[in-house]
């Protein structure tokens, strides 16, 4: 058995490497997870190239319109300074803006400034063309910020590809060896379930004889249980005094006889009821302790009450085994006991025949004895 047993004690190899290539795996997955965030950054850079060239490409047709005044009409360069600053807003809303180098950002943003501040008025005024030469400059120097971090972006997504082909190479390798390693583990097994088998023979055979040894004991021992069980329970259901048993929940598991014939219920329909809708107000015995008696008023189903003796003994695993003695007659015997001492005792001597005989008709009725 401890050969059996030794194998299945140790981390077999090919789950380690099964576990190591998944947290390779999922790390290659991941990388290259940013890396495809990587591209779709340069694919934003490039859309702010773009946006920044259209915005020079705008400032130098408006500088263009403006050197040839006697073709130029009015709605011209209205349509003219109105492109050129919608594409100011657009070049200045950029989400990559803040990642031009500071300089030629500034430089940008002094371009739009001066774009989105020039009016109809000031074209046609004297120093527009210098003024549309800075906000082309301005754009230039935006154009040539966004071209380099383009040039960097793309730096930086060759490397990490690299990095990510080198990273595959490995893990197909790491594949490989696992695959091998694999299916040498399971040829070992093989060879090794080949070699234990005629031993786990052996020892089911042996078990089987043993196990059959023990059910044959089973079945003699459930025989003389069942008559010790249905011995007691003849015995129960001839005893005179009310005995029921519960269960963990407070269930009727066992009525006898002379309890229903108490409580005015058939046997077999308190079995599995709530003992409180029967027998309610019972004490519960203190766990851990020994049987519990008390006395208890019986309600009869016609709104009497019989005067009880109860004795509860707690189960091992929740319940109780009681036992309901009628004190029916001791009661009465009592009562009538006291009532012919309360009668000699306060009645005078040429009284208390008198007196006893009064009292013997009514507890015993039978005056003609006492006469």
């Amino acid at each position: 058995m401890r050969a059996l047993l030794a194998p299945t004690r140790r981390w077999p190899l090919g789950l380690t490497l099964l576990s190591i290539v998944l947290i390779v795996t999922l790390s290659a997955f991941a990388f290259t997870f940013t890396r495809l965030n990587s591209v779709a950054s340069l694919s934003s850079v490039s859309i702010t190239g773009w946006a920044y060239a259209e915005f020079v490409r705008q400032a130098a047709e408006v500088r263009v319109t403006l050197s040839d005044p006697q073709r130029t009409t009015p709605q011209d360069l209205d349509l003219s300074l109105a492109v050129l600053q919608s594409k100011a807003t657009v070049v200045s809303g950029e989400p990559l803006l803040d990642r031009i180098d500071p300089e030629r950002r500034a430089a940008l943003l002094r371009a739009v400034d001066d774009a989105q501040q020039l009016t109809i008025q000031d074209l046609r005024a004297a120093g527009t063309g210098e003024r549309l030469d800075r906000i082309i400059a301005g754009a230039q120097e935006g154009y040539a910020g966004a071209v380099d971090l383009l040039g960097r972006e793309r730096s930086g997504i060759a490397r990490s590809l690299h990095i990510a082909e080198v990273t595959l190479g490995a893990l197909a390798a790491l594949l490989a060896l696992t695959i091998t390693t694999v299916i040498l583990q399971i040829q070992w097994r093989a060879q090794r379930d080949v070699r234990l088998e005629s031993e786990r023979r052996s020892e089911s055979e042996r078990a089987r004889a043993a196990l059959e040894r023990t059910a044959s004991e089973l079945r003699a021992a459930e025989h003389a249980l069942q008559r010790e069980r249905d011995f007691a329970v003849q015995v129960m259901e001839a005893v005179g005094e009310g005995l029921y048993v519960t269960g963990p929940t407070g269930q009727f598991e066992y009525v006898n006889p002379a309890l229903a014939r108490m409580v005015g219920r058939p046997a077999a329909l308190l079995v599995q009821r709530p003992s409180a809708q029967v027998l309610p107000d019972v004490p519960d015995p203190p766990p851990g302790r020994g049987p519990l008696t008390t006395e208890y008023a019986l309600r009869r189903p016609d709104g009497g009450v019989t005067p009880t003796l109860l004795t509860t003994v707690p189960r091992q695993g929740g319940g109780v085994t009681a036992v309901l003695t009628d004190l029916s007659a001791p009661k009465q015997t009592e009562a009538r006991l006291r009532a012919l001492y309360e009668v000699t005792a306060r009645s005078a001597a040429d009284t208390v025949l008198q007196d006893l005989l009064s009292v013997a008709s009514h507890a015993f009725n039978a005056p003609g004895a006492f006469v």
